[in-house]
């Protein structure tokens, strides 16, 4: 009978390059004022972009500020930019988030359950209540205790 190895390794199905586009984009949007600004941008019309001076207006950050996290977006290849004389106007990118959709989709694995109404918190939760606690009672040092009866240090002899 030939020998099977348990440590074979197995291969993961998002390849490096991918995990690394995947990667910047998950970056992009991991800022709380460029995922306002990217549900700003997704919230217009198609083909109607928005002027920076718009998109600062909407928030209480300086103007160097916004244009770094709109650069930041339009890197992640997310936002579009377009310069009408002296000003310029974002547009969120059509389908720039289709592929970040199709990840979250495999990874989930598409015919799984949703998530309970709470996310994310509330499966830690559920997994962390007394009532499915991970220890017996008295926690990790219960099982750690001697045996009724045996001594497991020697009293301080008088002297």
């Amino acid at each position: 009978m030939p020998a099977v190895s348990c440590c074979a390794g197995a291969e993961p199905p998002l390849d490096a390059g991918a995990a690394a586009r995947h990667a910047a984009v998950l970056k992009a949007l991991a800022d709380p004022h460029r995922l306002r600004i990217l549900s700003l941008l997704a919230a217009q019309p198609p083909g109607a972009p928005l002027c920076v001076c718009e998109i600062e207006a909407s928030f209480d950050l300086s103007q160097p500020t916004i244009s770094h996290h709109l650069r930041v977006l339009r890197e992640a290849g997310l936002v579009s930019v377009a310069k009408r004389g002296l000003w310029h106007y974002y547009a969120l990118v059509p389908g720039s988030l289709a592929s970040l959709q199709a990840l979250l989709r495999e990874l989930s694995g598409e015919g799984s359950a949703a998530l309970p109404a709470g996310g994310p918190a509330a499966v830690g939760d559920q997994r962390l209540s007394r009532s499915r606690r991970p220890w017996p009672a008295g926690g990790p040092a219960a099982q750690a205790r001697a045996p009724a009866g045996v001594r497991t240090r020697r009293r301080p002899t008088a002297t």
